[in-house]
This record gives C-alpha cells, sequence and structure tokens, in this order.
C-alpha cells in the first residue's frame, strides 16, 4: 500500500480518478481514496502497518483522524495488541479527542510537563476496559438473581394457599 499509494498520487496528479487508478491496481476505488488520504497527510507509519496487514485499511483511516502522535501511537498499538473492531477504534479515538479537548492539562499547556504520551493512553484505556469488563460482571450477576427473584415469585403465585395467604392479608 505505500508503494501503491505512491504510485496512486503519480495516477491522480495525472488526471485519473481513484475509480480508474483502482482498476489499474486492481483496489477498489475506496480503498484507493483510503490510501491516498494517508498518503496525503503523511501517514508512511500507518501505510507500512496497513501493508504489513497489522491493521487494517479502514482502522489505519480511524488512527490518522486522532489528534497527535502520542495518541495515535496508542491507538495503533492497541488496535495490534487487541484486534479491535472500528467501532471501539472509534470510540475510543473520540474519547481521547475530547479529553484532550476538555482537559485543560492534556492540551499541552507550556507550563504543564504532563502530557499524554503513548503508554498513559494505553494504561487509561486498559483500565477503562477492565472497570468496563467488571460493570458487565455486576450487570450479569444482578440479572441472574432478577430472574431467579421472578421465577420465585411465579412459583409462589401459583400456590393456591400462598394466594389465600395474600387475600387474607390484604395484599390480592
Amino acid at each position: 500500500p505505500a508503494g501503491q499509494a505512491g504510485f496512486s498520487s503519480d495516477l491522480r496528479d495525472r488526471g485519473y480518478t481513484h475509480e480508474e487508478i483502482g482498476r489499474k491496481t486492481g483496489l477498489s476505488g475506496g480503498h484507493v481514496t483510503d490510501l491516498l488520504t494517508l498518503y496525503d497527510h503523511g501517514e508512511e507509519r500507518l501505510l507500512y502497518a496497513v501493508q504489513t496487514e497489522s491493521i487494517g485499511i479502514k482502522s489505519a483511516i480511524i488512527i490518522a483522524r486522532c489528534h497527535g502522535s502520542a495518541e495515535q501511537d496508542a491507538l495503533l498499538q492497541l488496535q495490534r495488541e487487541q484486534q479491535l473492531g472500528d467501532g471501539e477504534l472509534r470510540r475510543l479515538r473520540n474519547l481521547i479527542n475530547s479529553r484532550k479537548i476538555f482537559c485543560p492539562k492534556l492540551r499541552g499547556n507550556p507550563h504543564q510537563r504532563h502530557g499524554l504520551t503513548t503508554e498513559s493512553i494505553v494504561r487509561a484505556v486498559k483500565r477503562e476496559q477492565e472497570r468496563q469488563r467488571e460493570a458487565v460482571k455486576k450487570a450479569e450477576l444482578c440479572e441472574k438473581r432478577l430472574l431467579f427473584a421472578i421465577q420465585a415469585l411465579k412459583t409462589l403465585l401459583r400456590d393456591d394457599y400462598f394466594t389465600t395467604l395474600l387475600r387474607a392479608e390484604g395484599l390480592s
């Protein structure tokens, strides 16, 4: 893809459309568009990652839209380690970008020496993933308990003695 992107760039400069370039290179027009987007923005390491098949082209485009090289490196590392889906990768990118916008100390304030690093982003994402796994476990436990309670109430309501007792207590 890095070589194809350069070749595609030459063809584009000669007036070929992305679809025409795709026919000449055996790629889809959309794939050519994505490669040229990465090429035009100087994303050589992402083009290389696509070329070595360590990430897909759509993932590379998502990562390229992240602000800052440390953030991109973190997303690239997470994608390689965890094989995230495009939706999850997009949510992480948006989370990183929004935190950088809304948290002044993450914006690269010249008076602050603390900024976002690849390691800090990866640690934060992994902590968030663990927190979400724990929340899912708690939700599953609550669901099991609720289903048990529902089943118990259904069993009790089928019992004539129990329903008679409820009526006698005025709880019908």
